[in-house]
């Protein structure tokens, strides 16, 4: 479109140029917006159920994690036996991988997700949250790689009001 704007020989633009340049200035400084209207997108609840429901099952369990905690999620799906247990205590130092993925294994069969990912993907997508780190480990005698500085359910929340008994 644009070598049509200009002459080969001269490596000018033609006089139609400038008159096209001149109508879109025109346009643009005549045309009215409505600032309000285009600042902040639209948004609706049921805008925001559809967001929700588009997510990945990855993506949704890891924005479950960061609301409710991880030891609140590994209570409420806790993996199948045959993945590596550990106690309550030692969940807010270190959660295997492994362990976290038998977790998210039983969350997608109890929440009806069939978009089950590969503990890579998990363990890619859980490097992304803030202050996560994937560290080797031997636990009773074993020597696992384990997810660091998960976000805790007895953290408290920004903006929330705790009340200390007396």
């Amino acid at each position: 479109m644009l070598r049509d704007c200009f002459d080969p020989k001269t490596s000018r633009p033609n006089p139609g140029f400038y008159s096209e340049i001149q109508a879109f200035a025109h346009d643009l400084k005549t045309m009215d917006v409505d600032w309000r209207y285009i600042a902040r997108p639209f948004s609706s609840e049921v805008k925001t159920e559809l967001q929700a429901a588009s997510m990945g099952s990855v993506d949704t369990f890891i924005a479950a994690i960061a609301r409710e905690g991880v030891s609140a999620i590994l209570a409420s799906y806790p993996p199948p036996p045959d993945y590596f247990k550990i106690s309550d205590s030692a969940v807010l130092k270190a959660v295997p991988c492994e362990t976290l993925y038998g977790c998210y294994r039983q969350w997608c069969g109890k929440k009806g997700r069939s978009d089950i990912r590969s503990e890579t993907l998990l363990r890619l997508a859980m490097k992304d949250l803030p202050q996560v780190k994937v560290r080797s480990a031997r636990i009773a005698g074993t020597r696992l790689d384990v997810y660091t500085g998960l976000p805790a359910s007895d953290e408290p929340k920004e903006g929330k009001v705790i009340k200390l008994s007396q």
